[in-house]
Protein backbone atom coordinates (compact mmCIF):
# COMPACT_ATOMS: atom_id res chain seq x y z
CA UNK A 1 0.00 0.00 0.00
CA UNK A 2 1.44 3.47 -1.19
CA UNK A 3 2.04 6.00 1.84
CA UNK A 4 0.24 9.10 1.96
CA UNK A 5 1.72 12.68 1.55
CA UNK A 6 1.26 13.14 5.66
CA UNK A 7 2.79 10.10 6.83
CA UNK A 8 5.79 10.68 4.31
CA UNK A 9 6.92 13.95 5.00
CA UNK A 10 5.97 12.99 9.00
CA UNK A 11 8.59 10.07 8.65
CA UNK A 12 10.88 12.54 6.81
CA UNK A 13 10.82 14.92 9.87
CA UNK A 14 11.73 11.76 12.32
CA UNK A 15 14.72 10.65 10.14
CA UNK A 16 15.76 14.12 9.97
CA UNK A 17 15.49 14.55 13.75
CA UNK A 18 16.63 11.47 14.29
CA UNK A 19 20.43 12.25 12.02
CA UNK A 20 20.44 15.52 14.11
CA UNK A 21 20.71 13.74 17.15
CA UNK A 22 23.74 11.37 15.68
CA UNK A 23 26.06 14.80 14.98
CA UNK A 24 28.37 15.89 18.00
CA UNK A 25 28.15 19.57 19.07
CA UNK A 26 30.56 21.59 17.60
CA UNK A 27 31.38 23.28 14.27
CA UNK A 28 30.96 21.16 11.26
CA UNK A 29 32.48 21.41 7.34
CA UNK A 30 30.52 24.10 5.95
CA UNK A 31 29.32 25.82 9.13
CA UNK A 32 32.05 27.52 9.88
CA UNK A 33 29.80 31.20 9.74
CA UNK A 34 26.99 30.10 12.17
CA UNK A 35 26.21 32.97 14.45
CA UNK A 36 26.87 33.17 18.54
CA UNK A 37 24.41 34.10 21.12
CA UNK A 38 26.54 36.67 22.69
CA UNK A 39 27.50 36.91 26.54
CA UNK A 40 25.58 39.48 28.69
CA UNK A 41 27.21 40.42 32.33
CA UNK A 42 24.05 39.12 34.72
CA UNK A 43 24.19 42.89 36.54
CA UNK A 44 23.39 44.43 33.59
CA UNK A 45 20.21 42.75 32.72
CA UNK A 46 17.23 45.00 33.09
CA UNK A 47 14.35 43.35 31.57
CA UNK A 48 13.40 39.97 29.82
CA UNK A 49 10.09 39.90 27.16
CA UNK A 50 8.68 36.12 26.62
CA UNK A 51 5.94 35.36 24.17
CA UNK A 52 4.43 32.54 23.92
CA UNK A 53 0.94 31.34 22.02
CA UNK A 54 0.23 35.14 21.45
CA UNK A 55 0.84 36.36 25.02
CA UNK A 56 3.76 38.54 26.04
CA UNK A 57 5.19 38.24 29.15
CA UNK A 58 7.37 41.34 30.01
CA UNK A 59 9.67 40.74 33.30
CA UNK A 60 11.59 43.98 34.76
CA UNK A 61 14.91 44.07 36.91
CA UNK A 62 14.45 46.58 40.03
CA UNK A 63 17.83 46.20 42.46
CA UNK A 64 18.12 42.50 43.36
CA UNK A 65 14.26 41.89 42.90
CA UNK A 66 12.19 41.37 39.98
CA UNK A 67 8.92 42.30 39.07
CA UNK A 68 5.74 40.83 36.50
CA UNK A 69 4.81 43.91 34.53
CA UNK A 70 2.65 42.39 31.80
CA UNK A 71 -0.13 40.70 31.39
CA UNK A 72 -0.16 41.74 35.31
CA UNK A 73 1.78 42.90 38.12
CA UNK A 74 2.91 41.21 41.10
CA UNK A 75 7.00 40.39 42.17
CA UNK A 76 8.34 37.52 39.54
CA UNK A 77 10.54 34.54 40.71
CA UNK A 78 13.93 36.01 41.49
CA UNK A 79 15.62 32.63 41.50
CA UNK A 80 14.12 30.86 38.78
CA UNK A 81 15.33 34.66 36.51
CA UNK A 82 18.83 34.40 37.67
CA UNK A 83 18.88 30.39 36.90
CA UNK A 84 17.96 31.44 33.15
CA UNK A 85 20.54 34.57 33.19
CA UNK A 86 23.46 32.55 33.84
CA UNK A 87 22.48 30.82 30.91
CA UNK A 88 24.07 33.84 29.24
CA UNK A 89 26.67 34.35 30.94
CA UNK A 90 28.69 32.86 28.27
CA UNK A 91 28.73 32.97 24.64
CA UNK A 92 26.41 29.87 23.34
CA UNK A 93 27.16 29.00 20.08
CA UNK A 94 25.12 27.89 17.52
CA UNK A 95 26.21 24.66 16.29
CA UNK A 96 24.59 23.14 13.39
CA UNK A 97 21.91 24.61 10.69
CA UNK A 98 19.69 22.58 10.02
CA UNK A 99 17.20 23.86 7.55
CA UNK A 100 15.86 26.49 5.76
CA UNK A 101 12.04 26.95 6.43
CA UNK A 102 9.64 24.32 7.21
CA UNK A 103 8.96 26.32 10.97
CA UNK A 104 5.66 23.81 11.65
CA UNK A 105 8.53 20.78 11.13
CA UNK A 106 10.10 22.60 14.73
CA UNK A 107 7.31 23.95 16.41
CA UNK A 108 8.99 27.32 15.33
CA UNK A 109 5.75 28.85 13.47
CA UNK A 110 3.90 31.36 15.45
CA UNK A 111 1.63 29.20 17.34
CA UNK A 112 4.27 26.60 18.87
CA UNK A 113 7.30 28.73 19.36
CA UNK A 114 8.77 30.74 22.03
CA UNK A 115 10.06 34.34 21.32
CA UNK A 116 12.76 35.24 23.81
CA UNK A 117 14.34 39.11 24.46
CA UNK A 118 16.70 39.96 27.19
CA UNK A 119 17.59 43.91 27.20
CA UNK A 120 20.76 45.37 29.16
CA UNK A 121 19.17 48.75 29.22
CA UNK A 122 18.86 49.83 25.97
CA UNK A 123 16.06 50.36 23.05
CA UNK A 124 17.36 47.21 21.70
CA UNK A 125 17.75 43.77 23.09
CA UNK A 126 21.17 42.44 24.03
CA UNK A 127 20.00 38.61 23.26
CA UNK A 128 16.79 37.96 20.68
CA UNK A 129 16.15 34.51 19.31
CA UNK A 130 13.02 32.05 18.87
CA UNK A 131 12.63 28.71 20.24
CA UNK A 132 11.26 25.53 18.91
CA UNK A 133 11.50 22.17 19.90
CA UNK A 134 14.15 20.41 22.24
CA UNK A 135 16.46 17.10 21.24
CA UNK A 136 16.90 14.91 23.47
CA UNK A 137 20.69 15.34 24.71
CA UNK A 138 20.03 18.90 26.12
CA UNK A 139 19.74 20.75 22.67
CA UNK A 140 16.96 23.05 21.24
CA UNK A 141 16.28 24.28 17.74
CA UNK A 142 15.85 27.85 17.50
CA UNK A 143 15.54 30.97 15.05
CA UNK A 144 16.65 34.64 14.97
CA UNK A 145 14.28 36.99 14.20
CA UNK A 146 13.67 38.08 10.87
CA UNK A 147 15.20 34.86 9.19
CA UNK A 148 13.95 31.90 9.05
CA UNK A 149 17.03 29.77 9.38
CA UNK A 150 16.42 26.57 11.66
CA UNK A 151 19.94 26.42 14.01
CA UNK A 152 20.50 24.00 16.65
CA UNK A 153 22.29 25.44 20.38
CA UNK A 154 22.45 24.15 23.65
CA UNK A 155 20.42 26.64 25.98
CA UNK A 156 19.41 24.68 28.69
CA UNK A 157 16.15 23.31 27.67
CA UNK A 158 12.83 24.80 26.67
CA UNK A 159 11.03 23.92 30.03
CA UNK A 160 13.12 26.82 31.67
CA UNK A 161 11.51 29.37 29.14
CA UNK A 162 8.01 27.39 28.49
CA UNK A 163 5.81 29.24 31.24
CA UNK A 164 2.91 30.93 31.47
CA UNK A 165 2.77 34.30 33.18
CA UNK A 166 1.53 33.30 36.50
CA UNK A 167 4.28 30.71 36.80
CA UNK A 168 6.68 33.60 36.77
CA UNK A 169 5.32 34.67 39.95
CA UNK A 170 6.98 34.40 43.34
CA UNK A 171 6.50 31.37 45.03
CA UNK A 172 9.35 32.43 47.79
CA UNK A 173 7.96 32.73 50.96
CA UNK A 174 10.24 35.01 52.48
CA UNK A 175 12.50 37.13 51.26
CA UNK A 176 15.14 37.12 53.65
CA UNK A 177 19.44 36.09 54.19
CA UNK A 178 19.20 33.03 56.60
CA UNK A 179 22.27 34.61 58.17
CA UNK A 180 20.83 37.89 59.13
CA UNK A 181 18.07 36.01 60.83
CA UNK A 182 18.27 37.03 64.69
CA UNK A 183 15.00 35.99 66.11
CA UNK A 184 12.17 32.78 65.33
CA UNK A 185 9.32 32.77 67.11
CA UNK A 186 6.78 29.97 67.30
CA UNK A 187 3.47 29.50 68.13
CA UNK A 188 1.31 26.21 68.11
CA UNK A 189 -0.76 23.86 70.13
CA UNK A 190 2.36 23.44 72.59
CA UNK A 191 2.74 26.90 73.28
CA UNK A 192 5.32 29.83 72.56
CA UNK A 193 8.84 29.51 72.13
CA UNK A 194 10.92 32.69 71.17
CA UNK A 195 14.81 32.41 70.44
CA UNK A 196 17.38 35.20 69.84
CA UNK A 197 20.66 35.55 68.61
CA UNK A 198 22.93 38.64 68.40
CA UNK A 199 25.43 39.21 65.10
CA UNK A 200 28.73 40.75 66.24
CA UNK A 201 31.64 42.20 64.04
CA UNK A 202 35.01 40.18 63.48
CA UNK A 203 38.49 42.06 63.96
CA UNK A 204 38.52 41.46 60.19
CA UNK A 205 36.85 44.34 59.12
CA UNK A 206 36.27 42.55 55.74
CA UNK A 207 34.82 39.26 57.28
CA UNK A 208 31.10 39.07 57.42
CA UNK A 209 29.41 39.54 60.59
CA UNK A 210 29.28 36.38 63.40
CA UNK A 211 26.64 35.23 65.31
CA UNK A 212 26.62 34.38 68.82
CA UNK A 213 25.20 31.08 70.02
CA UNK A 214 21.03 30.69 69.86
CA UNK A 215 19.36 31.54 73.41
CA UNK A 216 15.76 30.87 74.55
CA UNK A 217 13.77 33.69 75.56
CA UNK A 218 10.53 32.32 76.32
CA UNK A 219 8.90 28.67 76.66
CA UNK A 220 10.75 26.73 79.37
CA UNK A 221 14.43 26.51 80.94
CA UNK A 222 16.56 24.18 78.95
CA UNK A 223 19.39 24.89 76.24
CA UNK A 224 18.53 25.32 72.71
CA UNK A 225 19.95 22.99 69.80
CA UNK A 226 22.44 25.25 67.82
CA UNK A 227 22.07 22.91 64.73
CA UNK A 228 18.26 22.32 65.22
CA UNK A 229 18.24 26.23 65.07
CA UNK A 230 20.71 26.83 62.09
CA UNK A 231 19.02 24.79 59.90
CA UNK A 232 15.39 25.77 60.82
CA UNK A 233 16.74 29.86 59.90
CA UNK A 234 17.73 28.36 56.44
CA UNK A 235 14.95 25.91 56.12
CA UNK A 236 12.55 29.26 56.20
CA UNK A 237 14.49 31.23 54.06
CA UNK A 238 13.86 28.56 51.16
CA UNK A 239 10.05 27.37 52.00
CA UNK A 240 9.05 27.12 48.40
CA UNK A 241 4.91 27.39 47.34
CA UNK A 242 3.78 24.53 45.03
CA UNK A 243 0.96 26.90 44.08
CA UNK A 244 -0.28 30.24 45.22
CA UNK A 245 -4.44 30.72 46.20
CA UNK A 246 -6.21 33.96 46.02
CA UNK A 247 -6.14 35.91 49.45
CA UNK A 248 -9.41 34.33 50.50
CA UNK A 249 -9.07 30.75 49.70
CA UNK A 250 -8.84 28.37 53.10
CA UNK A 251 -10.81 28.66 56.21
CA UNK A 252 -9.35 29.02 59.75
CA UNK A 253 -7.02 32.20 59.36
CA UNK A 254 -9.02 33.89 62.30
CA UNK A 255 -7.09 31.14 64.59
CA UNK A 256 -4.32 29.84 62.50
CA UNK A 257 -2.81 26.05 64.06
CA UNK A 258 0.44 27.78 63.84
CA UNK A 259 2.54 30.77 63.43
CA UNK A 260 5.95 31.99 63.00
CA UNK A 261 7.97 35.31 63.75
CA UNK A 262 11.27 36.04 61.70
CA UNK A 263 13.44 39.10 63.29
CA UNK A 264 16.11 40.20 61.22
CA UNK A 265 19.29 41.96 61.72
CA UNK A 266 17.67 45.60 60.54
CA UNK A 267 14.72 45.24 62.76
CA UNK A 268 12.21 44.28 60.20
CA UNK A 269 9.71 41.52 60.99
CA UNK A 270 8.50 38.44 59.08
CA UNK A 271 4.72 37.00 60.17
CA UNK A 272 3.53 33.64 58.75
CA UNK A 273 -0.02 31.84 59.65
CA UNK A 274 -0.62 28.32 59.05
CA UNK A 275 -3.51 26.17 58.37
CA UNK A 276 -3.86 22.84 56.82
CA UNK A 277 -5.37 22.95 53.44
CA UNK A 278 -8.98 21.58 52.55
CA UNK A 279 -7.46 18.19 50.85
CA UNK A 280 -5.46 17.45 53.98
CA UNK A 281 -2.54 16.88 51.97
CA UNK A 282 -0.51 20.07 52.55
CA UNK A 283 -0.45 23.19 54.55
CA UNK A 284 -1.43 26.61 53.71
CA UNK A 285 0.68 30.02 54.52
CA UNK A 286 -0.79 33.79 54.59
CA UNK A 287 2.73 36.36 54.86
CA UNK A 288 1.94 39.42 56.34
CA UNK A 289 1.91 41.99 54.24
CA UNK A 290 1.39 39.65 51.26
CA UNK A 291 -1.89 39.13 49.56
CA UNK A 292 -1.38 35.57 48.26
CA UNK A 293 -2.08 32.14 50.15
CA UNK A 294 0.69 30.02 49.15
CA UNK A 295 0.45 25.71 49.24
CA UNK A 296 3.42 24.09 50.83
CA UNK A 297 4.46 21.02 52.36
CA UNK A 298 2.10 19.40 55.03
CA UNK A 299 5.60 19.16 57.40
CA UNK A 300 5.86 22.91 57.69
CA UNK A 301 2.77 22.89 59.81
CA UNK A 302 4.17 19.91 62.06
CA UNK A 303 7.67 22.09 62.48
CA UNK A 304 6.03 24.83 63.87
CA UNK A 305 3.98 22.94 66.29
CA UNK A 306 6.69 21.58 67.60
CA UNK A 307 7.53 21.93 71.13
CA UNK A 308 10.43 22.18 73.53
CA UNK A 309 11.75 18.25 72.97
CA UNK A 310 12.59 19.42 69.57
CA UNK A 311 14.42 22.17 70.45
CA UNK A 312 16.64 20.83 73.29
CA UNK A 313 19.97 20.53 73.01
CA UNK A 314 20.58 16.99 71.25
CA UNK A 315 24.42 17.17 71.65
CA UNK A 316 25.70 13.76 73.56
CA UNK A 317 29.35 14.03 72.87
CA UNK A 318 31.35 16.71 71.95
CA UNK A 319 35.41 15.88 72.71
CA UNK A 320 38.00 16.25 69.82
CA UNK A 321 38.55 12.94 67.99
CA UNK A 322 42.34 13.04 67.61
CA UNK A 323 42.25 12.76 71.64
CA UNK A 324 41.18 9.58 71.94
CA UNK A 325 43.44 6.76 72.87
CA UNK A 326 40.81 3.93 73.01
CA UNK A 327 37.25 2.54 72.64
CA UNK A 328 35.07 -0.30 74.42
CA UNK A 329 32.19 -2.08 73.69
CA UNK A 330 31.07 -4.07 76.88
CA UNK A 331 28.06 -6.47 76.01
CA UNK A 332 26.80 -8.63 78.81
CA UNK A 333 30.26 -10.77 79.72
CA UNK A 334 31.95 -9.56 76.28
CA UNK A 335 34.36 -7.02 76.10
CA UNK A 336 36.13 -5.71 73.35
CA UNK A 337 38.68 -2.98 73.31
CA UNK A 338 40.24 -0.96 70.38
CA UNK A 339 43.29 1.37 71.51
CA UNK A 340 45.32 3.28 68.71
CA UNK A 341 48.72 3.40 68.01
CA UNK A 342 49.93 6.94 69.06
CA UNK A 343 52.90 7.01 66.53
CA UNK A 344 51.97 4.83 63.32
CA UNK A 345 47.83 6.16 64.03
CA UNK A 346 46.80 2.23 63.37
CA UNK A 347 44.36 0.45 65.68
CA UNK A 348 44.19 -2.49 67.09
CA UNK A 349 42.09 -5.05 68.95
CA UNK A 350 43.92 -5.12 72.31
CA UNK A 351 41.07 -7.54 74.12
CA UNK A 352 40.37 -9.58 74.27
CA UNK A 353 43.26 -10.58 71.99
CA UNK A 354 45.68 -8.69 69.57
CA UNK A 355 44.59 -8.56 66.15
CA UNK A 356 44.00 -5.39 63.67
CA UNK A 357 41.28 -3.43 63.59
CA UNK A 358 38.77 -2.46 60.53
CA UNK A 359 40.05 1.07 59.64
CA UNK A 360 37.17 2.60 58.18
CA UNK A 361 34.70 0.95 60.61
CA UNK A 362 37.12 1.94 63.42
CA UNK A 363 37.50 5.67 62.12
CA UNK A 364 33.72 5.56 61.61
CA UNK A 365 32.80 4.50 65.13
CA UNK A 366 35.76 7.10 66.40
CA UNK A 367 34.07 9.57 64.47
CA UNK A 368 30.41 8.93 65.27
CA UNK A 369 30.98 8.98 69.04
CA UNK A 370 32.84 12.57 68.77
CA UNK A 371 29.85 14.30 67.94
CA UNK A 372 27.24 12.17 68.91
CA UNK A 373 24.01 13.75 68.62
CA UNK A 374 20.56 12.27 68.65
CA UNK A 375 17.03 12.17 67.26
CA UNK A 376 15.98 13.97 70.46
CA UNK A 377 15.39 14.10 73.99
CA UNK A 378 12.97 11.39 75.60
CA UNK A 379 10.22 12.94 77.51
CA UNK A 380 9.09 11.23 80.51
CA UNK A 381 10.81 8.29 80.12
CA UNK A 382 12.52 6.57 83.09
CA UNK A 383 16.31 4.52 83.17
CA UNK A 384 14.61 1.96 83.94
CA UNK A 385 11.68 1.91 81.72
CA UNK A 386 14.25 2.64 78.97
CA UNK A 387 16.31 -0.55 79.81
CA UNK A 388 18.75 1.50 81.14
CA UNK A 389 19.40 0.15 84.66
CA UNK A 390 20.50 -2.88 82.95
CA UNK A 391 21.86 -1.50 79.33
CA UNK A 392 22.39 -3.81 76.18
CA UNK A 393 25.69 -2.43 75.01
CA UNK A 394 28.21 0.12 77.06
CA UNK A 395 30.46 2.08 74.93
CA UNK A 396 33.63 3.69 76.43
CA UNK A 397 35.66 6.35 75.12
CA UNK A 398 39.49 6.72 76.69
CA UNK A 399 40.82 10.14 75.65
CA UNK A 400 44.84 10.76 76.20
CA UNK A 401 44.29 13.18 79.06
CA UNK A 402 43.04 10.61 81.09
CA UNK A 403 39.33 11.13 80.98
CA UNK A 404 36.44 9.30 79.16
CA UNK A 405 33.22 9.47 78.34
CA UNK A 406 30.56 6.46 78.78
CA UNK A 407 27.86 6.22 76.27
CA UNK A 408 24.79 3.21 77.67
CA UNK A 409 22.13 2.04 75.23
CA UNK A 410 18.68 0.37 76.37
CA UNK A 411 15.56 -0.82 75.11
CA UNK A 412 14.71 -0.51 71.19
CA UNK A 413 11.40 1.00 70.10
CA UNK A 414 9.93 2.53 67.26
CA UNK A 415 9.29 6.52 67.15
CA UNK A 416 6.28 8.13 66.02
CA UNK A 417 7.52 8.43 62.38
CA UNK A 418 7.83 4.99 62.29
CA UNK A 419 11.85 5.08 62.87
CA UNK A 420 13.55 2.63 64.35
CA UNK A 421 15.33 4.07 67.62
CA UNK A 422 17.22 2.97 70.74
CA UNK A 423 17.18 4.43 74.49
CA UNK A 424 20.60 5.76 75.43
CA UNK A 425 22.32 8.20 77.59
CA UNK A 426 25.66 9.98 78.77
CA UNK A 427 27.88 8.94 82.29
CA UNK A 428 24.85 7.42 83.93
CA UNK A 429 23.42 10.64 83.85
CA UNK A 430 19.81 11.78 82.73
CA UNK A 431 18.30 13.26 80.21
CA UNK A 432 17.45 10.03 78.06
CA UNK A 433 17.99 10.48 74.45
CA UNK A 434 16.63 8.62 71.72
CA UNK A 435 18.44 7.37 68.90
CA UNK A 436 18.58 6.09 65.03
CA UNK A 437 18.81 2.40 65.86
CA UNK A 438 20.58 2.17 62.26
CA UNK A 439 23.59 4.59 63.85
CA UNK A 440 23.77 2.27 66.92
CA UNK A 441 24.27 -0.48 64.85
CA UNK A 442 26.69 1.08 62.78
CA UNK A 443 28.89 2.03 66.40
CA UNK A 444 28.55 -1.55 66.87
CA UNK A 445 30.80 -2.75 63.58
CA UNK A 446 34.14 -1.77 64.48
CA UNK A 447 33.86 -4.59 67.10
CA UNK A 448 32.57 -7.29 65.59
CA UNK A 449 34.42 -9.97 63.84
CA UNK A 450 34.52 -9.97 59.98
Amino acid sequence: MPLSRTTTILLAVAALLGALLLLPSGQHAGQVDLPVISAVDPAAVTRIQLVRAGQTTVIERDGERWFLRQPLQAEADASSLRTLVQTFTKDVPIDLRIDQGNLEDYELDDSNNIGFELFTGGAEPAISMVMGKDLPGGSTILRLPGSDTVYRARLGGRHRFDREATEWRNRLLLDMDPTQVVGIGLVGPLGALTFTRELYATTDGDAAPQPTPWRLVSGGGFVPDQITLDMLATSLARIRASELHAPDFGSGWEAPEASAEVVLNDGSVLHLDLITAPDGDAALAKVQGRPDVFRIASTWLRRFQWGPLEFQDKTIFGFAREQVDSIVLEEGLHRVRIQQDLGSKMWRVVEPVVMDADLRKTLYTVNALSDLRALRVSEGSEPGAAGLDQPRSRFIVELIDGSSVMLEVGHAFQEEHQTDAVYAWANGRLPIYEIRAEAYTRLRQAFLKN
